[in-house]
């Protein structure tokens, strides 16, 4: 008899617009539905204030928030929201698990671990790579309560070993100023609603398909 796997709903924000559209087509390859919410976006809510919002109006929150520790207010504040948003969600949505993603750090180190399992988050992980992909995304879909599907990380994993390897021709070849602008300006493609895959850099990738 084969199992049918239910279907999980995560929020995610990301500083970076090409890691955020990474991040949810590795999601939707393991079968999650992601609600993206671009912090880059000049619009973008504050995440405590829509957090808020949704709870006021009775929404049911999804299973998991998936957000990167850069996150900041707008300015003149530009404070880290990390800290406030896993607070508050321990106390008014417990069951919502939180991720919170390092994306500068290659490695975390206890204290910075310690620091995030204080404030309510469930887990603290480091910058994405082709070498932790996987051990990442079996963590991710075991809280998530969902069996890993293997064979679209393969995809992936070659997308991030392009992206390393362009990366460090940039930053050999441009100008110190210009760097991040030319790191986070990478063109991202628009999905169709109801695509089979989910497209990163001009890359399909296939999505999961739910077993019947």
């Amino acid at each position: 008899m084969v199992m049918v796997q239910h279907i999980a709903n995560v929020l995610l924000t990301h500083v970076n617009h090409s890691d955020g559209r990474l991040w949810q087509a590795i999601l939707e390859s393991q079968g999650v539905v992601v609600d993206y919410l671009p912090h880059w976006m000049r619009t973008a809510p504050i995440l405590l204030d829509a957090l808020k919002a949704r709870y006021a109006r009775g929404e049911v929150f999804p299973e998991m928030l998936i957000m990167d520790v850069g996150v900041r207010l707008p300015e003149p504040r530009k404070l880290l929201q990390a800290g406030d948003v896993c607070i508050w969600c321990q106390r008014h949505v417990p069951e919502m698990k939180i991720i919170l993603l390092h994306s500068s750090a290659t490695q975390i180190s206890e204290l910075e671990k310690r620091w995030a399992l204080r404030r309510g988050a469930t887990d603290l992980m480091p910058q994405l790579n082709r070498h932790n992909l996987l051990s990442v995304v079996l963590r991710l879909t075991s809280l998530l309560g969902r069996s890993l599907s293997p064979e679209p990380l393969h995809y992936i994993a070659e997308l991030l070993t392009s992206q390393e390897s362009e990366e460090v021709t940039v930053l050999q070849n441009t100008p110190p100023q210009e760097q991040v602008a030319e790191l986070e300006s990478a063109p991202v493609k628009a999905l169709p609603e109801d695509t089979e895959f989910v497209i990163y850099r001009g890359v399909r990738v296939l999505k999961k398909k739910s077993a019947v």
